[in-house]
C-alpha cells in the first residue's frame, strides 16, 4: 500500500483491483473537474457535486438519470425526504386513497385515528405512487415542495438543465459542492442548493 498526498492506492491479488481514496477531494491537485450526481439518502434525492476525476465510491454518477435509474424507488412511492409514513397500531404504513367497497354490507371503520377522506389521519395527505398512495405528513411535504420550487434572490429563474426530455431545476446539496455552472450564483436554502 503506498500513500501520497492524502490518496491512498491498493492492488489487491493477482486480480490486480486498484482501489484509490482521496481523502480530502478538494485538496487534490488535477485540471480534470465534471459535473456528478449522488444519492443523497437524508433527502432521497440525486444531487449534483463538483467531481475531481479520482477517488470516491459507487454513489456517483455521469447523469442525473442514472443516479435516479440506480436509486430512486422505480414506483416513485413514499413520502419526501424518506419521512416515515403515517402507521397503524400494528405498525403497518397506512395506504391510501380510502378504498371503494362494492355494495353490501359496510366493513367496520379501523381501529386508530379518524381519517380525512383521503382515508390518511389528520394532518397527513396522501401521496400517490404508481400502485397505492402513503399518508404522509402534510408540512413535511410542503416543505419538500417549496423546496423543489425554488426563487431566486436576484430575480432569475433558478438554472435549469435538459433530462430527459424536459428541463429540470440542478439542485445540490450545499455550495460547497461546487455544483453551478460559470456565471452562475449558488443559493442555500432549507433543504438544497441551486444556482441563480
Amino acid at each position: 500500500m503506498q500513500r501520497e498526498n492524502g490518496v491512498t492506492a491498493q492492488i489487491q491479488g493477482p486480480e490486480k483491483k486498484y482501489q484509490i481514496h482521496a481523502s480530502e477531494r478538494e485538496k487534490i491537485d488535477t485540471t480534470f473537474v465534471e459535473e456528478r450526481y449522488y444519492f443523497d439518502y437524508e433527502t432521497a434525492a440525486c444531487l449534483a457535486f463538483e467531481y475531481y476525476g479520482c477517488g470516491g465510491n459507487a454513489n456517483n454518477y455521469r447523469t442525473s438519470a442514472d443516479c435516479f435509474s440506480n436509486c430512486m424507488f422505480a414506483d416513485q412511492s413514499g413520502c419526501a425526504g424518506m419521512y416515515p409514513a403515517a402507521r397503524l397500531s400494528n405498525g403497518r404504513s397506512l395506504t391510501c386513497p380510502a378504498m371503494m367497497l362494492p355494495p353490501g354490507p359496510e366493513a367496520a371503520p379501523p381501529a386508530g385515528p379518524k381519517l380525512n377522506e383521503e382515508g390518511c389521519p389528520s394532518g397527513y395527505v396522501c401521496r400517490m405512487g404508481a400502485f397505492f398512495g402513503t399518508c404522509c405528513n402534510q408540512a413535511n411535504e410542503d416543505l419538500f415542495g417549496a423546496a423543489y420550487r425554488p426563487k431566486c434572490d436576484n430575480g432569475r429563474e433558478p438554472y435549469s438543465v435538459q433530462m430527459d426530455g424536459w428541463r429540470q431545476i440542478l439542485f445540490g446539496k450545499t455550495c460547497r459542492d461546487k455544483f453551478c455552472p460559470s456565471g452562475r450564483k449558488c443559493q442555500d436554502a432549507d433543504i438544497f442548493a441551486y444556482c441563480c
